[in-house]
């Protein structure tokens, strides 16, 4: 998707709407990729936490 932008001939009036449509799509993915990285900090905090309260309970053994 990236290639497409930086060919020179991609910012000519008859690519205009192709350029548009992959810029579109751009930034539907990098929405995407920022809720899918929100999400993995979500559970990588849900697993930090589970293990210390894991390793919490082995310890007052």
């Amino acid at each position: 998707m990236r290639s497409i932008l930086t060919q020179e001939d991609a910012y000519l009036e008859a690519n205009k709407e192709k350029l548009q449509n992959t810029l579109s799509e751009l930034a539907k993915v990098k929405t995407q990729l920022a809720q899918i990285e929100e999400t993995w900090l979500a559970c990588q905090e849900e697993l930090e936490r589970i293990e210390t309260e894991i390793e919490k309970q082995f310890a007052e053994r």
